[in-house]
């Protein structure tokens, strides 16, 4: 029932604020949806597989008095999340504290970030909501805080202030090693503003074609590297996975989705949005993805600037039809398709299981209640 509620919420602030354009209150309405954000979050008890091995494991974090004589080089973990978790380990036992923390950083750059440079605020934060939302707050908590640290490396990359830029791409490598991908968005830029697709192609064109050989070369030759067993282990985890199942919800959100931003914008609105350059390396690994499972995981970095050019785009198509209740229908059946790929991976089956998706997170566990869900907990057991 709180995933209904907070939904009906973000429906009433679009009514408001989005559509409605009125002025009063509109920070009071972000305070709350960064609130109902950071609380269903932090104060969940085992929703989320990810969030439950967090908590299993976060007994065994070290604290504050003992880092002096911890080994980093041997942990799994990244060392800024090691010293992230010993903050809260060195008082508590608890892992909730930690997660509610957590919550509010991460949820607070993306409502704060949102404000500051999306077209519809509320509508952003929706989509959001409807898709990203379950897996930055309940699995990919140290990456995501990893992205939420990112986002405050925008003012930096458009002005072009590299020092300030890689002081913050290095804090959140240190966050989670998958940031180093951050190191090159500034290149990226520059390949997208090349003016023929034609070396584009030809770029992506070859890691598809030797996609496969690229992950068993990086596999062949990580025994061979002198790097710690932190870094091995995490390219071996990475590189290692099975090739991501192309199902039609996988193509619509890195490839058929980002094609159409950027044809409506081009093409249907005749304009270029700031945004665009963000979704076009999107659509870059997007493609890379199909073959390449860990390019994947990078898109992470890029979902809160392709949500908003979503909402952005959605609002401006809307816009071209005359009729306010067409222009409704239209707005609400854009959002539905952007939002569809996300969701659609909840109704399907684990296979290891033969039990649906959706019951990582429903029904939803508040912490002092303390309430185990059985199938949840046969989703971690079996090692989901």
């Amino acid at each position: 029932m709180i995933y209904f509620f907070i939904a009906i919420v973000f429906v009433l602030f679009i009514y408001l604020y989005d559509i409605g354009n009125f002025s009063k209150g509109k920070n009071y309405a972000l305070f709350i949806c960064w609130m109902l954000f950071s609380v269903t979050a932090g104060l969940s008890y085992r929703v989320g597989i990810d969030a439950i091995r967090y908590a299993e494991d976060f007994v065994h974090q070290p604290t504050l008095f003992q880092l002096a004589d911890f080994d980093f080089s041997t942990a799994i973990e990244d060392p800024l999340w090691i010293i992230f978790s010993a903050l809260f380990r060195t008082f508590t036992t608890d892992f909730t504290i930690l997660h509610l923390v957590h919550a509010m950083i991460v949820n607070g750059a993306i409502v704060y970030f949102v404000q500051r440079i999306g077209f519809k605020p509320f509508t952003t934060l929706l989509i959001y909501f409807l898709t990203f939302f379950l897996f930055f707050n309940f699995e990919t908590l140290r990456e995501s805080l990893a992205v939420a640290v990112f986002l405050f490396a925008y003012q930096a990359l458009i002005e072009k202030q590299w020092i300030r830029y890689y002081m913050i791409a290095f804090i959140c490598y240190f966050i989670h090693s998958s940031a180093s991908f951050t190191f090159f968005i500034p290149l990226f830029l520059l390949i997208t503003r090349i003016k023929s697709w034609l070396p584009i192609i030809i770029i992506a064109g070859t890691f598809i074609i030797l996609g496969r050989y690229i992950n068993e070369i990086i596999l062949n030759i990580l025994p061979t590297l002198s790097l710690n067993e932190r870094m091995v282990y995490k390219l071996g985890v990475y590189f290692g996975r099975d090739e991501v199942g192309i199902s039609t919800g996988f193509l619509l959100k890195n490839v058929i989705l980002p094609m159409f931003l950027l044809f409506a914008d081009k093409i249907l609105l005749k304009r270029s949005s700031k945004l665009a350059v963000y979704t076009k390396i999107f659509l870059f690994l997007g493609v890379i993805s199909m073959i390449i499972p860990v390019v994947d995981r990078l898109l992470n970095y890029l979902i809160v600037f392709y949500i908003i050019h979503v909402a952005e785009t959605c609002y401006q198509l809307a816009r071209l039809f005359e009729f306010r209740i067409v222009k409704f229908m239209v707005l609400n059946s854009l959002i539905f398709c952007f939002t569809f790929a996300p969701l659609s991976w909840l109704f399907t089956i684990d296979d290891r299981i033969s039990e649906y998706n959706y019951n990582r997170y429903f029904p939803y566990s508040f912490f002092l209640f303390g309430e185990k869900i059985e199938v949840r907990e046969k989703f971690y057991t079996n090692g989901s």
